[in-house]
């Protein structure tokens, strides 16, 4: 996937450019940033920030790649040493690798690359429908040359895994499966309408009661 935003600054302009590969047999996901003015001021300095107000153009381009296995050992056992030293990721199984890679360029600069950012920026990347399912939660864990980070999905799409992330490296999806039934899962959505059913049906028991002992009198 090649998709490319342009946002005007002043007399400037900033193209942000994503593209999105896989090396599997599944498709690679769709990747978004969830406000592209914060990635743009994440991305760039305050220097390239004035420079682009002042009538320069910049490009950001961000690469996500797609793999079913972590690109080395050294850095599969970074990831397994943050989820074996957190007993509350043991329960979630691999979902699916993925490279992040930046650069930037300003006007007749030289690009360089970006490893982390300014501030936090939330991505929003498209659950692949091999790993949908109902009740299922995702969490990630991005690796920044062997700085490790969990992050949790901050939406309630369903559709969509979006987490906020500052920095560029390898990422890890993982996921797990809700313990609760459907019926389950349903009951605990609802509560006020089952509770309101239950207590219909108990008045109906302690009037059938009450009636058949006024009857006996």
């Amino acid at each position: 996937m090649h998709e490319s935003t342009n946002i005007s600054y002043g007399s400037g302009n900033v193209t942000i450019i994503a593209n999105s590969d896989s090396l599997t047999e599944v498709a690679a996901p769709i990747i978004r940033a969830g406000d592209y003015n914060e990635l743009v001021t994440s991305c760039l300095t305050k220097k390239e920030m004035n420079a682009v107000f002042e009538g320069a153009s910049a490009e950001i381009v961000f690469n996500y790649v797609m793999r079913d296995d972590a690109p080395s050992e050294e850095v599969k056992e970074q990831f397994y040493e943050v989820i074996n030293g957190d007993r509350t990721l043991s329960s979630y199984s691999e979902g699916f690798y993925m490279d992040v890679s930046a650069q930037k360029s300003i006007e007749s600069e030289p690009e360089s690359e970006i490893y982390t950012l300014n501030n936090e920026v939330e991505l929003q990347i498209e659950i692949p429908l091999f790993l949908k399912k109902d009740g299922r939660h995702y969490i990630c864990i991005a690796n920044n040359m062997g700085v490790c980070k969990v992050l949790n999905d901050v939406d309630i799409d369903a559709d969509t895994f979006s987490i906020s992330s500052d920095c560029t490296g390898n990422y890890m999806l993982l996921y797990k499966d809700s313990s609760f039934s459907a019926v389950e899962r349903q009951f605990s959505h609802k509560p006020g309408q089952y509770l309101f059913i239950i207590g219909i049906i108990a008045l109906l028991g302690l009037w059938f009661i009450l009636d058949k002992i006024h009857s006996q009198k």
